[in-house]
């Protein structure tokens, strides 16, 4: 865990940045096998 100094704008963007990404990721590695976000939820 690594403290980010809440006045730095620049920390707090660079630390959002890799946070988006891992979040686009996750989605994708979801929908790659799965083919769809919530495939339990269809009822099939």
């Amino acid at each position: 865990m690594v403290p980010v100094p809440c006045p730095s704008t620049t920390s707090t963007s660079a630390a959002l940045n890799p946070a988006l990404a891992n979040a686009a990721r996750t989605t994708r590695c979801c929908e790659g096998p799965l083919g769809a976000v919530n495939p339990f939820d269809a009822p099939s």
